[in-house]
This record gives C-alpha cells, sequence and structure tokens, in this order.
C-alpha cells in the first residue's frame, strides 16, 4: 500500500469529524481528479491536544481512495472512509469525502512521508465568494469553480504562515 493512501485515510477521518467546507453533492468532477502516491500504512496524530494514534491503511481504486481502520485492541480492520484528491498547488489537494448525504472538503499536503491535513474554517473571505451559503459554521458551495477558488485562496492563506482551521491532523508513513 502506498504512502498517498496511507496519508489520505488518516487525513479524511477528522474531516468526517468536523467538516467546515461541505456541498450537498460530490462537486469534484471525474475529469479533475489526481492520484497521489497515498497508498500504503499511516499513522494519525491529531495536534489539538489528544494523543489519539491511529493506523491507516489506504488503498487506491481507478481515482478513489478507500480507507480502512485498524482496531487497536483486537488488530481486526474495518472501511472506513472514500475520498478523492484535486490538486491545487504544489503539493497541496483539495480532498472530497461523501458522508451522510454531504461531501467533506480538506485540504491536504501530501509529502513524501507524512500526510498534513488542514480542516478550514468558513473564513468571512470565503463565506462570501458567490455560490457558497454559510449554515452555522459551514460553508457550503454550490460550485465547483467557486470551491476551487476558495481552495486555492486556503492554500495561499496556508502558505502564508496562517491558518484558520478547527484542526491540523499528521499522518507520517509507516
Amino acid at each position: 500500500m502506498s504512502l498517498f493512501t496511507r496519508i489520505a485515510t488518516v487525513l479524511l477521518l477528522p474531516l468526517a469529524l468536523s467538516a467546515c467546507w461541505v456541498s450537498n453533492d460530490n462537486l469534484v468532477p471525474a475529469s479533475e481528479r489526481a492520484t497521489p502516491e497515498v497508498e500504503g500504512f499511516w499513522l494519525k496524530k491529531v495536534s489539538s491536544g489528544q494523543r489519539e494514534m491511529t493506523l491507516y491503511e489506504v488503498k487506491r481504486e481507478g481515482t478513489l481512495f478507500r480507507t480502512f481502520q485498524q482496531n487497536a485492541e483486537t488488530g481486526d480492520w474495518t472501511a472506513d472512509k472514500t475520498f478523492t484528491f484535486v490538486p491545487v498547488k504544489d503539493r497541496y489537494y483539495l480532498v472530497a469525502s461523501d458522508q451522510n448525504d454531504m461531501t467533506n472538503y480538506v485540504i491536504m499536503y501530501v509529502g513524501r512521508d507524512m500526510i498534513t491535513q488542514y480542516d478550514p474554517i468558513c473564513r468571512q473571505a470565503i463565506a462570501q465568494l458567490p455560490g457558497v451559503r454559510k449554515d452555522k459554521e459551514q460553508c457550503n458551495f454550490a460550485d465547483y469553480a467557486t470551491l476551487m477558488s476558495a481552495a486555492r485562496d486556503e492554500v495561499e492563506w496556508i502558505q502564508e504562515g496562517n491558518v484558520a482551521v478547527t484542526r491540523t491532523t499528521t499522518y507520517r508513513r509507516q
């Protein structure tokens, strides 16, 4: 299993728990999907002070990635999430995961042996874009072009050292 798969698995779990960028349907066209080298085993560490360490396996199925989570007590593996990657800039990706009748989005930086997941908040600059509806603390996107515009803005924001996220999660290749 590749590093990309491991990292992607680890990064997508927090997305399901606290998604702030969402859409009613998956807005990512199949033609825009990328297949970074993330297959393999990844160990997750959440930056919010938790000492949670979870092992994931990421497997690629065409342009989709599926994660499997290991039960620390039994060693059993269970299917977790399915997600897709869209390149944004350099090694940053917009990652989409369908869950509970909605699609959640995060930003991931995919390095060789490490993935960093950024769970973006619904900043005012993003919420004011045409095609974005703010629902409580979530930005609900209506179209792909607006979503990608927001993703490019968010990556630039991150690269400038500004991190407006609900959580940062790091995955290390095993």
